[in-house]
C-alpha cells in the first residue's frame, strides 16, 4: 500500500498542541468515566494520567522516537476557514481528499 508522505509515509501535519482535546469518547477512556458526556479535559487527562503508564509512553517516544505502525491520529472537531482538501491526496484512494469523504463535522 503506498502513502501520499514524503518517502512512502503517512502524510504528517504538525498542529499546535492547543488545537488538540482528548477525546471523551474514547473507548479507551470511557470504562474510566462515570459520565463521558460530562468529562473535561483535566478529566481526560487525569484518566491518563491515573490508568495508564504516560511517563513510560514518553519515554518511549523520546528513546525511539515515532513509531509509523501506531499512528497518533487527530480528527478535527472544525475545519479551519482556510483548509483546502484538495492541497493533500490520499494515494490509496488515488484521488485528492474530498470534504465528502470526511464524516460530518460540526
Amino acid at each position: 500500500m503506498e502513502f501520499a508522505g514524503k518517502g512512502n509515509r503517512k502524510p504528517q501535519i504538525d498542529v499546535n498542541i492547543s488545537l488538540i482535546e482528548l477525546d471523551n469518547c474514547n473507548p479507551r477512556l470511557v470504562p474510566y468515566l462515570s459520565d463521558p458526556n460530562k468529562a473535561s479535559q483535566l478529566d481526560l487527562i487525569t484518566v491518563l494520567f491515573e490508568n495508564f503508564n504516560t511517563e513510560e509512553i514518553a519515554l518511549s517516544l523520546v528513546e525511539n522516537g515515532y513509531f509509523d505502525e501506531e499512528p497518533i491520529i487527530i480528527v478535527p472537531n472544525k475545519i479551519p476557514s482556510d483548509f483546502s482538501f484538495s492541497s493533500y491526496s490520499n494515494t490509496f484512494y488515488e484521488k485528492p481528499f474530498d470534504s465528502k469523504d470526511w464524516k460530518s463535522i460540526s
